[in-house]
């Protein structure tokens, strides 16, 4: 009786080592295997080293012309320069390169953010049962290897990997514990389109994020001025009001927005094609127009997933673990930019679905996740308009539509006698 016991355990603990040690090999694939793919100096960590290039020399990180300059001084000529839009602080770990060089910088910063991935991806799964862990982690681990935001990331040496990583994090600790709390606090710092998964707090952990944030904006106050922070606000001001989100790249619901309404006003606008003045008016109006559209097509959204949830059966929802892979799915929809990468932060909610006995959700998550992460921008294999609209639209579409069914099928879990008058089948 005892040794079956002690070859019982043995083979527990044997079994808990597997998901760790393929998250390791994982690792080591993907970071070897970025190599072939990622150039040498990508646009978006040379946009980073750029900000801190300058930030170190005491000049504008939001000046496109001067940061430019300052790669050129620093031996990185010719290489694809763009926008810098983060805060300072996201700026100054970068800073450090005018005394390491750019080669190390670049070593340390796609190690972390190979690292980055696999460990937020194992955080995820690290509680759930072992053996569908690792049949998850085998098989949408080597789909991510080769396809899908992970590579897009790696790609242009993307910091939403790293963000990932924080909210997985976030979601493996308590949440009202002090390291949800101070870690979460970069994600608004850095990109605050992505901070709706900060809702997952309670507690402690806000006065956490509080300091957190506050301690790290001191810090970079104290090491260079308040004169970064203005140009920041400046810049973010100047880009906000022009930036075209109509662009292929954009696949959030404010972008097909955008595109849609933008391609059935062209004739508005071009009736007045002879008076600049005119021309620029009506372009204001129908951008204002989908902006509108869209906030309209967001409160929609949120009313229905609150409605599907119920007011009684609020709290319960809230306190579940369901609620966070909610946020960071719905954070896409939110966000007026949502390029292939931001695809990361559907992973929670995808892998949740995997735990949950329900396959009408199981299989509608993945076909949304893979329109999301795997089919390319339209645009690159479309040459009807007409069609690439729909298409596109597609995505967002199917996000929201994710949403509504997860909370429906969630709360079912939660609270199996709602499930007669939701119509879902419990398990």
């Amino acid at each position: 009786m005892q040794a079956d016991s002690i070859k019982r355990h043995i083979a527990a603990t044997k079994g808990k080592k597997v998901l760790p040690i393929i998250t390791v090999l994982f690792f080591i694939a993907g970071f070897l295997y970025s190599r072939s793919y990622t150039p040498a100096w990508p646009g978006d960590f040379t946009a980073y080293l750029g900000a801190g290039y300058a930030l170190a020399e005491g000049v504008n990180p939001y000046d496109d012309e001067v940061v430019s300059r300052c790669l050129s001084q620093n031996g990185l000529k010719d290489v694809e320069n763009l926008p810098y839009l983060y805060s300072p602080v996201f700026a100054l770990p970068f800073a450090t390169a005018q005394y390491t060089g750019p080669i190390w910088v670049r070593r340390i910063w796609f190690t972390c953010l190979h690292a980055s991935f696999w460990l937020g991806f194992y955080l995820l799964l690290r509680k759930k049962l072992q053996k569908i862990s690792i049949t998850i982690m085998l098989t949408l681990g080597t789909l991510l290897l080769f396809v899908g935001p992970y590579r897009a990331a790696a790609r242009w040496g993307q910091v939403t990997v790293l963000l990932f990583f924080l909210v997985s994090l976030m979601m493996y600790r308590q949440r009202n514990s002090a390291l949800s709390g101070s870690v979460i606090s970069l994600v608004p710092l850095i990109k605050p389109a992505l901070a709706v998964p900060l809702l997952f707090l309670r507690g402690k952990a806000w006065l956490f994020l509080a300091l957190s944030t506050i301690t790290l904006i001191l810090i970079t106050v104290g090491m260079t001025g308040f004169e970064p922070w203005r140009q920041y606000t400046t810049a973010l001001n100047i880009v906000s009001s022009e930036w075209d989100l109509s662009i292929p790249g954009n696949r959030s619901l404010t972008g097909n927005v955008h595109r849609i309404v933008g391609t059935y006003s062209k004739s508005y606008i071009m009736e007045v094609s002879e008076h600049r003045e005119k021309r620029i008016e009506r372009a204001e109006k129908v951008r204002s127009l989908s902006i509108l559209i869209s906030v309209l097509l967001m409160l929609l959204i949120l009313a229905a997933i609150l409605r599907a949830i119920g007011q009684s059966k609020w709290r319960s929802f809230y306190l579940s673990a369901h609620f966070v892979p909610l946020l960071c799915w719905i954070s896409l929809l939110i966000s007026p930019l949502a390029y292939d990468h931001y695809g990361l932060f559907l992973l929670p909610l995808l892998i949740d679905t995997f735990f949950i006995p329900n396959k009408k959700l199981c299989i509608t998550a993945g076909i949304a996740f893979a329109c999301w992460a795997f089919i390319p921008n339209g645009n690159a294999f479309v040459t009807n308009n007409t069609l690439l609209l729909l298409i596109e639209a597609i995505r967002p579409a199917l996000l929201a539509w994710v949403a509504i069914l997860y909370t429906r099928v969630t709360l079912a879990v939660l609270l199996p006698e709602n499930c007669n008058s939701n119509n879902i089948t419990c398990h």
